[in-house]
C-alpha cells in the first residue's frame, strides 16, 4: 500500500510539472496577443485625435459593430464606424485623446480615456452654434478582437458633462436645474 501511495505521488508530481511546463510555454504567446490587443486599442483611440481613416480600415473587421451607448446609437460596418469616430472632427478642434490605461485579454481590450477639445462649430441639436468652450470627457471603450481585427467596440461615457461644459443646463421635473458649476436650483437635488 505504501509503495502504491508513493507511485501515485510521483505520478501527481510529474503531471503537475508537465502541466506547469505547458503553461510556461503558452505564456509568451498570451503575452504577445495581449500586447497586440493593447496596441490595437491605442491605435484606434488615437484616431479620435488624428482622424487617420486608414488606421480604422486596417483595424476593424468589415462587418464590425460600434455601440455608442451614451447616445443610444449603433454603427454597422466600417463606413458607419469611420463616420462615427471622425464625427468629433466636424464640431471640435484642439482634440486630444489621452488613454490612461488599457486592460487586455486573449480576445479583448478595454481602454480608459479622456477626450478633450474646443467646441467651435455647431454640434447638432445639442449645441446648434459654436460655444468656443473647452470640454473634457472621461470614458471607457471595450473592444472585442478576433484574428487581429476589431469585431465590436462599445463606448461608455456620460453625456451630461458635455452638455454642462458647453453652457447647457439640465432641467428636471419639479424645477430642479443642474448647471456647469454643479450648483442646483429648485427642487432637483445635488450636483
Amino acid at each position: 500500500m505504501r509503495s502504491d501511495a508513493r507511485l501515485r505521488l510521483v505520478v501527481l508530481i510529474m503531471a503537475s510539472s508537465a502541466a506547469g511546463a505547458c503553461g510556461a510555454l503558452s505564456r509568451p504567446d498570451a503575452t504577445r496577443v495581449d500586447g497586440q490587443n493593447e496596441l490595437i486599442a491605442r491605435r484606434v483611440m488615437a484616431v479620435w485625435e488624428n482622424a487617420d481613416t486608414a488606421t480604422l480600415l486596417d483595424l476593424f473587421a468589415p462587418e464590425a459593430v460600434y455601440d455608442d451607448f451614451a447616445n443610444q446609437q449603433q454603427y454597422h460596418g466600417i463606413q458607419e464606424i469611420v463616420g462615427h469616430v471622425l464625427s468629433v472632427q466636424s464640431w471640435a478642434t484642439n482634440i486630444s485623446m489621452d488613454v490612461a490605461s488599457v486592460h487586455t485579454g486573449p480576445t479583448s481590450a478595454t481602454a480608459e480615456w479622456t477626450l478633450s477639445g474646443v467646441q467651435d462649430r455647431p454640434l447638432g441639436d445639442v449645441a446648434p452654434m459654436a460655444t468656443n468652450r473647452e470640454f473634457v470627457l472621461n470614458g471607457v471603450t471595450i473592444f472585442e478582437i478576433a484574428k487581429g481585427r476589431i469585431t465590436r467596440a462599445a463606448d461608455y461615457w456620460d453625456t451630461a458633462p458635455l452638455v454642462l461644459q458647453l453652457g447647457g443646463k439640465i432641467v428636471f421635473p419639479g424645477g430642479g436645474v443642474w448647471q456647469q458649476n454643479g450648483d442646483t436650483t429648485g427642487t432637483g437635488g445635488g450636483g
